[in-house]
């Protein structure tokens, strides 16, 4: 009796195997660092929203301020520089100065974002700020 073996190669099924392997462990490489990524991206979208959210309140804070200045007639005859601060965070304020224009009214000679607290390296970034400077 004549057998005939029908032998596979061993390597085409597992060269073929290998690689699907492969590219189902690339796939999942990648779908774990674009999650991790998006993941990064979103709290930092967060992190600088709540800022601007903050710098925004405080923006309204000031011209409110200003405006309450202006309506007691406090900068009307102004013959030096008023300036004031109102806090951002614990560690940012937005510095306002007032200067007079010669002409019984003032100009907004600074707006800008300051920094108040010290900065350290173990807690992270010192803020981002935005300030419109002249």
């Amino acid at each position: 009796m004549n057998k005939e073996k029908k032998s596979v190669p061993f390597l085409s099924i597992g060269s073929s195997s290998l690689l699907v392997v492969f590219l189902v462990l690339c796939l999942v490489i990648f779908a774990v660092l674009t999650l991790t990524g998006a993941q990064s991206d979103y709290r930092f979208s967060r992190q600088l929203a709540d800022r601007r959210t903050a710098y925004y309140a405080v923006c309204n804070q000031a011209e409110e301020q200003i405006a309450s200045l202006d309506a007691a007639g406090e900068l009307k005859h102004m013959t030096e520089s008023l300036s004031f601060q109102v806090q951002i965070s614990d560690r940012q304020a937005l510095f306002v100065e007032l200067s007079p224009d010669g002409t019984d009214g003032y100009v907004i000679s600074a707006w800008q974002t300051i920094n108040t607290g010290d900065w350290n390296s173990t807690s992270g970034s010192p803020g981002i700020g935005i300030s419109n400077e002249d």
